[in-house]
C-alpha cells in the first residue's frame, strides 16, 4: 500500500503538502479501543439525524404518541428502518461511551492535563443517559410508562432531593 501511495505522490504531488500530518509517529501500544471515541461521536450523528427525521411523523401528545410510533412503523416509507435506525445507534452508542469512559479511566487519560476532557466525558455520558430515558418514553407504551414509574421512585430515593 505504501508503494502505491508513493507512486500517486509522485505523479500528482498530494504527499508534500500533508507531509506533517502524515509522517507523524504513531504511539505504541494503540489499539482499536482508541476508537470508541470516534465510534460514539458517528453514532450520536447517525441518532440526531434518525431522530429528526422521525419527528417529522411523531406527534408528542398522550393520546398520540403510541399511535403516530405505529403509524410510522407501518404506514410511512422505510419508517421502520428509519426507528430501528435511530434505536439501534442510540443504543450503540450508550454502549459506546460506557466502553470509551472504561478505557479512558483504565489508561489514566483522565489525568492531568486532560483532565477537563475527562469533566466533559462525563457530563456527555449523562447528558446521553437521560436522552436515552427520554427517548426511552417517548412511545408512550406500557414498557414506556412503567419505565417512567421505575425512573421517578429511583430519582425520588436520591437524598434531600428525591
Amino acid at each position: 500500500m505504501g508503494r502505491i501511495f508513493n507512486w500517486v505522490g509522485s505523479r500528482f504531488g498530494v504527499k508534500e503538502p500533508h507531509r506533517r500530518f502524515l509522517e507523524r509517529p504513531v504511539p505504541a501500544g494503540l489499539n482499536y479501543s482508541y476508537c470508541l471515541g470516534g465510534m460514539a461521536f458517528t453514532l450520536f450523528l447517525m441518532a440526531a439525524v434518525t431522530g429528526l427525521l422521525l419527528t417529522v411523523y411523531y406527534v408528542p401528545s398522550e393520546p398520540e404518541a403510541y399511535r403516530s410510533v405505529i403509524r410510522i412503523q407501518e404506514d410511512v416509507r422505510l419508517g421502520w428502518l428509519v426507528r430501528s435506525t435511530h434505536k439501534w445507534s442510540a443504543n450503540l452508542l450508550i454502549v459506546c461511551i460506557m466502553l470509551h469512559t472504561v478505557r479512558v479511566f483504565v489508561s489514566g487519560s483522565y489525568r492531568p492535563p486532560r483532565e477537563l476532557n475527562w469533566i466533559a466525558g462525563v457530563l456527555i455520558f449523562v447528558l446521553s443517559m437521560a436522552s436515552g430515558f427520554t427517548g426511552y418514553l417517548l412511545p408512550w407504551d406500557q414498557k414506556a410508562y412503567w419505565a417512567t414509574v421505575v425512573g421517578t421512585a429511583m430519582a425520588g430515593t436520591v437524598p434531600r432531593i428525591g
